[in-house]
C-alpha cells in the first residue's frame, strides 16, 4: 500500500515531534510505503524528505483563508500529480484537510485525516468550521485521543477512531536524591500556562527560610520567555530536539496549560522517564493521568494546591519514587510508539 502523509504548519511543534516518531516505525512494515510531504524544514531533515515549498500554513482565520484561496489555483496541479501515485493520502493541518480531501476523493483515494486535538472549540472562525465539517463527510478520522473524538462526534464529525499517540520508552532517568526540581517542557507562551507556572514556583518559594535544594527547569522557548527569566531564577535551555537529555534533571513536570491538548506529548516523554506529571485536567490530559496515582490534576488556576502536592512530593520522595514508577508503566503498557505504530499499520491496511 502506498501512503502520502501531509502536514504543512508554521512550526515545529508536538505534532510534528511526534511524526518524527511514527513515520519512521510505520516504515518497518514492508508492506506500505510512506511518503511525506512537509513545509517545516526540521520535519523534512528527521524524516529524510524533501522540503515542499507550497503547502500552506494551517488555516483559522478569514483572512488566512482568503489567502489561501487565492494561492491554491497556481499550485493545485502540484498537489493532483502528488496524490495521483497514492493508494491512500494522510492529512494532518487543516489546510489539507479542508482543501485537497474534496480532490483526493475525486480522484478516488481513500483519505485519512489524524487530528492531533479537539478542534471545535478551538478559536478558528465559523466559516473555516463549516468548511471542516464539510469536508470531514469524505474522510475517516483518527482521533489521538478520546477528548478529542468527543469535540469531533458532537459536531458532526464522521467516522472517528481513537488511536492514542506514543513515545519510545527504552530511557529512564536515574533518581536524585539532594536537589528538588521542577521542570516545564513545551512551547513558552501564555496558553500553555506560563503564568500559572510562575505562580506556582513563586508560591510555593513564599515564606521558606531556605530553597537551597529547589531548581527551577525550563524547556522551551517562546515569546512569555524574557518574562519568565524576570520572575523566576530558572534554568531556561531554549528550543532543543533531544529534550530526554533535559528531562534527566527534572523530578516533577509541572504541565498548567490552558491549551485544549489531544494527548501532550511532552506529558508522555516526561512519563516515560518516569516523572509524575502535575497538569491541568483539561483536553486528554485525564486519559494519562490518574490523580494520585502516576501524577495530579487541578482545576484551571489553582496554584495553591499544585505548590501545597509539590511541597508534600519534595518531603515524601517515597510517594515520589512510586508515582514515578507508574508513570513509566502507563507509557510503557498503553502509548508505547512501537505498539501504537502497529496500530496505525493494521487500521491503514483495514480501509
Amino acid at each position: 500500500m502506498f501512503i502520502l502523509f501531509c502536514r504543512s504548519s508554521r512550526g515545529f511543534s508536538g505534532a510534528e515531534r511526534y511524526n518524527t516518531l511514527l513515520i519512521p516505525q510505520l516504515r518497518k512494515d514492508k508492506k506500505l510505503r510512506i511518503d511525506f510531504l512537509t513545509n517545516q524544514t526540521l520535519l523534512a531533515e528527521k524524516l529524510h524528505v524533501p522540503v515542499t515549498p507550497w503547502l500552506f500554513e494551517e488555516v483559522g482565520t478569514k483572512k488566512q483563508l482568503l489567502k489561501i484561496l487565492f494561492q491554491l489555483p497556481f499550485v493545485l496541479h502540484k498537489y493532483i500529480n502528488a496524490l495521483i501515485h497514492y493508494d491512500l493520502v494522510c492529512f494532518q493541518s487543516r489546510t489539507e484537510m479542508i482543501f485537497l480531501t474534496p480532490i483526493a476523493w475525486l480522484l478516488h483515494k481513500k483519505v485519512v485525516w489524524i487530528q492531533h486535538g479537539p478542534f471545535f472549540v478551538s478559536q478558528a472562525s465559523r466559516i473555516i468550521k463549516w468548511l471542516y465539517r464539510i469536508a470531514s463527510r469524505y474522510a475517516t478520522i483518527v482521533a489521538v485521543s478520546q477528548d478529542t473524538k468527543s469535540d469531533l462526534t458532537k459536531n458532526g464529525g464522521n467516522l472517528v477512531e481513537v488511536i492514542y499517540i506514543g513515545v519510545k520508552t527504552q530511557e529512564i532517568r536515574k533518581i536524585k536524591y539532594k536537589n528538588f526540581t521542577i521542570g516545564f517542557l513545551g512551547a513558552l507562551t501564555k496558553e500553555k500556562g506560563t503564568d500559572d507556572f510562575v505562580r506556582v514556583c513563586c508560591y510555593y518559594m513564599r515564606g521558606r527560610a531556605s530553597i537551597d535544594n529547589i531548581e527551577f527547569f525550563v524547556i522551551g522557548d517562546g515569546p512569555e520567555k524574557r518574562s519568565m527569566m524576570r520572575q523566576l531564577p530558572a534554568v531556561f535551555t531554549g528550543y532543543v530536539e533531544d529534550v530526554k537529555k533535559y528531562l534527566k534533571e527534572i523530578d516533577i513536570l509541572l504541565f498548567p496549560t490552558h491549551h485544549h491538548e489531544g494527548i501532550s506529548l511532552a506529558i508522555l516523554e516526561a512519563m516515560a522517564m518516569g516523572i509524575p506529571v502535575l497538569a491541568t485536567d483539561i483536553g486528554g490530559c485525564w486519559e494519562v493521568i490518574k490523580d494520585g496515582y502516576n501524577g495530579f490534576l487541578y482545576k484551571q488556576g489553582d496554584v495553591e494546591k499544585m505548590a501545597r502536592d509539590i511541597r508534600m512530593l519534595n518531603k515524601n520522595r517515597a510517594k515520589l519514587r512510586l508515582m514515578g514508577k507508574h508513570a513509566r508503566e502507563t507509557v510503557v503498557k498503553r502509548f508505547n510508539i512501537e505498539i501504537q505504530a502497529k496500530k496505525f499499520a493494521e487500521f491503514f491496511k483495514s480501509l
